[in-house]
């Protein structure tokens, strides 16, 4: 009989009405990208490159976004000049909402005789670094047995409302369920999370103890495979590898609570949260011409 009453609940349940709510991916912008004077540059002349660094989010105020570094990395046949752009914005900084860090760095391009006399390409290539935290709240609802003979004998279907909301940022956490919505008491259940980069930067590692899980007490004997108790928290216990902007499926597992702790639909959840270092690279081309003659 057992047996046949989960049977039935995958036809007769069907699923809950989920709604999702996602904050912005954009959270910084690198914009104003200016090179003087405008190129070309004439040879031997020095440049300068201006632009400013933007926290995006408005719909939190003072919401910070940590500024680890700002730093060039690639200038080709030119040289950095004056307040190195290697070192100059390296120090960390909080730009809270609204506010904007500007970087103005000189350089030098190679003379005519270092050219050849030819025109030359200067790739002026940087990167910005921060650090934020991706979130995840994904709601589950449960179904009693006697609800769910009851909604039979009326003829209905029990699709009660369920809400998943994720943080603002390049960095998402997805949750899957192994069962539809709402479960049923008594059942084991496997949650897949799976981390993923929508952004444009780069982020390759999801280093140990930065992703953490909790869930509502309703959730019984939860446990995630390589995951280690932290607290009223579980934690990675080792480095997990992003390939082509996905982590791979993170399972963990748990039990619907008994008959007897639920009177006809609860709902509980699972909240993952990632605390990562995000990597945005730009790049501009300056052309390096020998003087005219």
């Amino acid at each position: 009989m057992r047996k046949l009453l989960v049977l039935l609940a995958i036809f007769i349940l069907g699923c809950a009405q989920q709604e999702t709510k996602k904050q912005s991916d954009d959270i910084l912008g690198i914009d104003n990208i200016l090179i003087t004077p405008t190129p070309p540059i004439i040879a031997g002349n020095d440049f300068t490159m201006n632009f400013y660094v933007k926290n995006l989010r408005d719909d939190m105020a003072g919401k910070r976004i940590k500024i680890d570094e700002i730093k060039c990395y690639d200038w080709g046949r030119c040289e950095p000049k004056g307040k190195d752009c290697r070192t100059a914005n390296a120090k960390p900084t909080d730009l809270i909402t609204g506010s904007v860090e500007i970087v103005d760095w000189q350089f030098s391009s190679p003379s005519k005789e270092a050219t050849g006399g030819l025109r030359v390409e200067c790739p002026i290539r940087f990167k910005v670094v921060y650090e934020y935290e991706a979130a995840k709240n994904s709601e589950i609802a449960i179904i009693s047995e006697q609800a769910l003979k009851e909604a039979q004998k009326a003829g209905e279907n029990p699709k009660p409302r369920v809400t998943e909301n994720e943080a603002a940022g390049p960095m998402e956490i997805e949750v899957e369920y192994s069962l539809k919505q709402p479960i049923m008491t008594n059942q084991n259940v496997t949650a897949t999370l799976r981390v993923i980069d929508k952004g444009k930067g780069i982020y390759q590692t999801i280093p140990n103890g930065s992703l953490s899980v909790a869930v509502g007490k309703e959730l019984l004997n939860f446990a995630c495979v390589k995951f280690k108790k932290s607290g009223d928290k579980l934690v990675n216990e080792a480095n997990i590898q992003m390939i082509s902007k996905k982590s791979a499926p993170i399972e963990c597992t748990f039990k619907t609570p008994s008959e007897k702790t639920v009177s006809e639909v609860k709902t509980s959840f699972i909240e993952a949260r990632l605390k990562y270092a995000y990597e945005v690279h730009e790049r501009r081309d300056v052309t390096v011409e020998p003087p005219k003659e």
